[in-house]
């Protein structure tokens, strides 16, 4: 039982970065693309 939690934890930290590195990309994109039209 103990181990099936580890491992969640880790699925869970692995995805929350994951998810924050995307936004950030995504941010930045977003970013580049309206300093591009002004």
């Amino acid at each position: 039982m103990g181990d099936y939690t580890e491992k969640a934890i880790l699925i869970f930290l692995i995805v929350n970065i994951l998810v924050s590195i995307l936004s950030m990309f995504i941010t930045v994109t977003i970013g580049k693309r309206l300093g591009g039209l002004k």
